[in-house]
């Protein structure tokens, strides 16, 4: 028992806080079925903030398909609103792609209709997420060399 914890204490009052300074009631983390992995900001961690705010993983890996309409390629962390800092977060900062595919634009972007089933499928069956350019990978104003040039820096692996 941890000191200023009484012995008859019941279960749900038990709080265990994690190293990033998140408090879970223990309860919680025994009987809860679903845990969903979370991925702190990048700039609380820079900032030096505990708890740092945090992202589902799932949210991230909508940011890049093809199913968010949205194509900003970032998220807000209201732990940095909260401390005055810009809370919008790129999405490929939070959870850097591990795969850049290189591929020609091709006219009227013909070949991205050919990489598109091509990097889905390379997700859905090995988990790993494909950078691509028109799924958040350049934000609106980017150099798209620029945006490129980060994306291979960042990934783990390039087929060309």
């Amino acid at each position: 028992w941890r000191q200023g914890v009484e012995k008859d204490t019941p279960p749900e009052k038990l709080i265990w806080t994690c190293e990033m300074g998140h408090p879970s009631p223990i309860h919680d983390l025994l009987f809860k079925t679903v845990i969903r992995p979370s991925l702190p900001c990048p700039k609380c961690k820079a900032a030096g903030n505990k708890p740092p705010g945090c992202f589902h993983r799932d949210a991230c890996i909508t940011a890049f398909s093809d199913e968010n309409d949205d194509h900003h390629g970032t998220l807000t962390c209201l732990t940095c609103k909260q401390n005055r800092r810009d809370g919008h977060i790129r999405v490929i900062d939070i959870l850097p792609p591990e795969l850049f595919i290189s591929y020609a634009w091709g006219y009227h972007h013909q070949n991205q209709e050919l990489i598109r089933p091509l990097s889905q499928k390379i997700e859905v069956e090995t988990n790993t997420i494909c950078w691509m350019d028109v799924r958040g990978g350049i934000l609106a104003g980017m150099d798209e060399k620029t945006a490129m040039r980060l994306a291979v820096d960042k990934c783990k692996i390039v087929i060309c």
